[in-house]
């Protein structure tokens, strides 16, 4: 058992499949569960793990590619894009900028665009943050730098994950000033309450987003 993961299941209800319930599995600490959804057979012999939410089969592939496009153009919307901004080849990556497997997905995706013109690269945050205490912070000082420019977002999401080593959650407010400053125009004081104060709505409205990507 994983210390912190704190896992719960939601009450189980019926689903709309015969002879199945559905349910709701959570991990996580309080600021940022994990949440699994599945479905379970009413005599609890079988289960099924949903990668996400059930497919209407009865409408045509075409209409549910379209469907899929529109809710991840609406997930991605203002977010700083890399590669090409009007690619059709649409990669979203959800990570944690404290995993040591994520660093190493950071400098593969940076291969991967150069020799695909045609793709649209996003980063979402997905923090771990009962395993990697400061990969929710981080998350939070990304979207609050994304709010200043692309550029101080992307100076910020490769230099977190190439000092990855050298930052704690505790030197982590001021090596991000560090990785952003030298360059561009940077309001450090608005970033500073954005990312670090939780009584400003800046802080708050940036929490939410990284609650939603997650």
């Amino acid at each position: 058992r994983i210390a912190g993961f704190k896992p719960a299941i939601s009450e189980l209800h019926e689903s709309e499949f015969k002879g199945l319930d559905a349910g709701v599995l959570e991990l996580g600490d309080p600021a940022a569960r994990q949440k699994q959804g599945f479905l379970v057979s009413h005599d609890d012999k079988k289960l099924y793990l949903l990668a996400g939410d059930p497919i209407d089969a009865s409408r045509s592939v075409a209409e549910l590619k379209s469907e899929k496009r529109a809710e991840m153009e609406k997930l991605v919307a203002g977010m700083p894009v890399r590669g090409n901004p009007s690619g059709k080849v649409i990669v979203v990556e959800y990570s944690d900028f404290q995993c040591p497997y994520c660093r190493q997905a950071y400098l593969n995706v940076g291969t991967m665009l150069k020799s695909n013109p045609e793709v649209r690269f996003y980063y979402l945050n997905f923090p771990l943050s009962s395993i990697h205490p400061w990969a929710l912070p981080a998350a939070i000082h990304s979207v609050c730098a994304a709010r200043q420019g692309a550029d101080n977002f992307w100076r910020l999401h490769d230099g977190l994950f190439e000092h990855q080593q050298e930052i704690t959650a505790t030197n982590l407010h001021q090596k991000s000033l560090e990785l952003i400053q030298p360059q561009g125009k940077f309001d450090a004081a608005a970033f500073t309450a954005c990312s670090t104060d939780p009584k400003t709505a800046d802080y708050q409205s940036a929490a939410a987003q990284v609650k939603t990507s997650s």
